[in-house]
């Protein structure tokens, strides 16, 4: 059962009480308005859920990507070095030990944004509904004050 199943008014007391055509059909605009609104408000917040799924995996290809960066990066390194000759001790460890440090915090930088990114998306959805909500409930209201 929805919000929208307990909680309309009962049009069929106010037709037999003398409520005229007028304020029947102004009630029912506003009932409508109002249940415009809560679709609005869901539909918002369903394409935010959705960005939100998205956000996360970019953020999870954006690190997958990285990765593979980090690892070629890496390995042209050694290979560079072991055609010079050179050990990968001292300064040439430095400079791969760096690079992963360098890589590691882009990923870390990548996976945050994408989790801040959904955060935002599910927030501005769960505002969307109650905002939907409200107008609902605003909806109601006005129908109901259109009819005493």
């Amino acid at each position: 059962m929805s919000y929208l199943d307990d909680n309309l008014p009962d049009f069929s007391a106010a037709a037999s009480s003398g409520v005229n055509a007028g304020q029947l059909v102004s009630a029912g605009a506003s009932l409508m308005g109002g249940i415009g609104a809560y679709m609005e408000g869901k539909e918002k917040q369903e394409a935010d859920e959705y960005n939100a799924n998205i956000a996360l995996m970019k953020g999870t290809f954006d690190v997958e990507q990285l990765g593979l960066e980090e690892s070629s990066m890496l390995a042209t390194q050694r290979a560079v070095y072991a055609r010079a000759g050179v050990e990968m001790s001292g300064s040439p460890l430095d400079v791969a030990l760096s690079t992963a440090t360098q890589f590691e915090y882009s990923k870390q930088v990548a996976n945050f944004n994408a989790q801040s990114q959904a955060n935002m998306d599910e927030y501005e959805g769960k505002v969307a509904a109650q905002q939907g909500e409200f107008g609902l409930a605003t909806g109601i209201l006005g129908a109901v004050g259109k009819l005493i």
